[in-house]
């Protein structure tokens, strides 16, 4: 093959500094989350149609390979489905460029034949997770070994920065050390808790999708009891917005639930009510809005702001000069909470 945030203050950002956003309908029949499961299955489901529809593999990239390099960017696979009557929403339930960067396996922002039709993105990720565990431990040492070496700052957490570095340090090469996928895919897939580091525990021991299913869950039970308590969607809103600016800031979002009498306990397991917070941020401001609070896919944004930290702080090192030795963790405090 070739080749996050952290806790939020709980003070509202200025007025000047919010995004004033229309106001929206919201749907009750379900929330933008997306969970792997729904990926896992959009792909399978599509596969098997494209085979159904062309015939075979072969098939499948001759009537979408509109320009014959054996490859499909993502506008050239849109495009060709269209053009072959494709209705893709009627086919599967996630959206298509979701299901185009999970096939996307080596990060090359297109797809080769074996890519749309034959690996297992979710098994190639998870074979890249051990490989990239026993690199670590074997080439630096042991697990104690391992923590030394990479938590330059002592903070009990691993930046992507962090990882990066060690692994030049120790002579691991990240192609061989992930599969070739690209490493900031397998960081992502390990940050199960979207912080924007790892724990110790993330980076070697927990099964990244099953801590990840959790986190899904988590969120979809609160935003489950907020249409149970107040009724819907929208009702859930207006009642939190005690002053109608369309923003929630953490206190105020906080002090709602508690005076509604919604138990934090019930579904947020072993994170916080602040890791919640965070989670439901998706844009990082420092302020939820009706969209964010119920029908946005808190999970995906995570990762898309986490994309975008790593891609900043590459230009920044390349302007800079200071290659790999710049830092890509964020300007924001470590995690602290789901640790083990």
């Amino acid at each position: 093959l070739r080749s996050i945030n952290a806790e939020m203050a709980s003070q509202p950002r200025p007025k000047s500094a919010l995004k004033k956003k229309p106001t929206q309908k919201l749907d009750d029949a379900g929330g933008g989350l997306v969970t792997q499961e729904a990926v896992e299955k959009a792909v399978a489901t599509l596969r098997e149609f494209l085979l159904k529809k062309f015939g075979s593999k072969d098939g499948v990239i001759k009537a979408l390979d509109q320009n014959g390099d054996q490859h499909l960017t993502f506008e050239e696979f849109d495009l060709a489905l269209v053009h072959n009557d494709v209705n893709v929403k009627e086919v599967i339930d996630v959206e298509l460029k979701r299901v185009f960067q999970d096939l996307d396996v080596d990060g090359t922002n297109d797809l080769s034949i074996e890519e749309l039709m034959e690996t297992n993105p979710f098994k190639a990720e998870e074979e890249a997770v051990v490989l990239l565990r026993k690199a670590l431990q074997e080439q630096i040492g042991g697990r104690e070994a391992v923590i030394y070496a990479m938590d330059e700052d002592k903070s009990g957490t691993v930046s992507y920065g962090e990882l990066e570095r060690s692994l030049q340090l120790h002579g691991i090469s990240v192609m061989d050390a992930t599969c070739g996928i690209p490493l900031g895919r397998i960081y992502d897939l390990l940050d199960a808790d979207c912080s924007g580091e790892l724990s110790w525990v993330e980076l070697l021991d927990s099964d990244p999708r099953t801590a990840s299913r959790e986190c899904e869950q988590t969120i979809a039970g609160f935003r489950d009891k907020l249409v149970e308590t107040f009724g819907s969607k929208q009702k859930a809103v207006s009642k939190l917005d005690t002053n109608g600016n369309g923003q929630l800031s953490y206190s105020e979002l906080k002090q709602g639930l508690d005076s509604s009498g919604i138990p934090m306990t019930g579904f947020l397991g072993n994170k916080d009510f602040r890791w919640l917070f965070r989670m439901l941020d998706g844009d990082g401001s420092g302020q939820i809005d009706a969209n964010e609070l119920v029908d946005s896919d808190p999970m995906a944004d995570a990762r898309r702001l986490a994309q975008a930290r790593r891609k900043k702080s590459l230009q920044r090192r390349k302007t800079t000069g200071l290659g790999s030795r710049g830092s890509s963790r964020p300007t924001s405090a470590k995690k602290t909470e789901g640790k083990s």
